[in-house]
């Protein structure tokens, strides 16, 4: 059983966008997949907040579904602190790659991992922290069907 962080959503407006536009937008502009283009970030923003104990078993994230037909179909991960600040100990995000070792990232301040959803997506989990809290920001990148 996972001990899953609290989450504090938002609908802080506008975040989404300046957070897009600070350069995420750029970054993936030549992205296409299954006709589609990345538009934005939902503007549903999650903080997560991993006390002691906190950890989130394996699982593959899915993609949501908007009203407006739009898709999202990777995940944005940002840490907010990290363990090598030693605001917290342990807390690894672990991708477990299949036929490999599992690839493991150390939260650091700023890291930000972008990463597919849905049938695309690796298995992962956080790992337990075993002292402090860790704080991490999570998005959806979200697409729309490219313009002919």
């Amino acid at each position: 059983m996972s001990y899953l962080p609290l989450i504090l959503v938002g609908y802080l407006q506008g975040f989404a966008e300046a957070l897009w536009k600070s350069g995420l937008g750029w970054l993936l502009r030549t992205v296409r997949l299954d006709g589609m283009i990345p538009c934005g970030l939902n503007e549903v923003v999650r903080i997560q907040k991993f006390v002691q104990g906190g950890h989130v078993a394996l699982h593959t994230d899915r993609p949501i579904r908007l009203e407006d037909g739009r898709v999202s179909k990777y995940s944005l991960r940002i840490f907010l602190n990290g363990s090598t600040d030693k605001h917290f100990e342990g807390g690894l995000s672990v991708f477990h790659v299949p036929f490999q070792d599992p690839v493991v990232f150390e939260p650091m301040t700023g890291l930000a991992l972008l990463y597919p959803q849905g049938e695309l997506c690796t298995p992962q989990e956080e790992a337990e922290v075993t002292f402090g809290t860790k704080y991490v920001l999570r998005a959806d990148v979200i697409f729309r069907p490219a313009l002919p």
